[in-house]
């Protein structure tokens, strides 16, 4: 399941004349559908590529923070694909990649109650110790 779908990319993008004039390839007036479809994969696909580490991909539910993400990257990527990319498109662009990054560190969240299921890469970091093998300010001098 898409995380967004072409009327959100539509108004991502400005109405559906900003969109008509991204993603018309043939040149006939109208979108061309696959086209919006492809840029939705692939933003699908980078926003699961970056949340893989912290999160089962793809999401069951999409949250609003993952879906005007992946709104907007579906316009950035449509506007690469043309060459009409501008410089503030590329600053926002890294600024979804920061946020993203952000939120497979731990950082920020989702913005979901309760949050998506983990995934399966998440280990915990402690490791269950011994009893018999307690440290004491006494059994560790020398050590410093």
């Amino acid at each position: 399941m898409p995380y967004c779908t072409t009327a959100d990319v539509a108004l991502a993008a400005g109405g559906d004349k900003f969109l008509r004039e991204l993603a018309d390839y043939d040149r006939d007036g109208a979108r061309d559908s696959s086209a919006v479809d492809a840029a939705i994969a692939t933003a699908d696909a980078w926003i699961d590529g970056e949340l893989a580490k912290r999160l089962a991909v793809p999401l069951a539910t999409v949250p609003e923070l993952v879906k005007s993400i992946s709104m907007d990257e579906s316009v950035y990527i449509l506007k690469r694909r043309r060459n009409m990319a501008t410089e503030a498109d590329r600053d926002d662009h890294v600024e979804r990649l920061e946020l993203l990054r952000s939120i497979k560190t731990g950082d920020s969240t989702v913005g979901e109650d309760p949050q998506p299921a983990k995934s399966s890469q998440v280990v915990d970091a402690q490791t269950p110790r011994d009893s018999d093998k307690a440290t004491s300010r006494d059994s560790m001098k020398g050590f410093w």
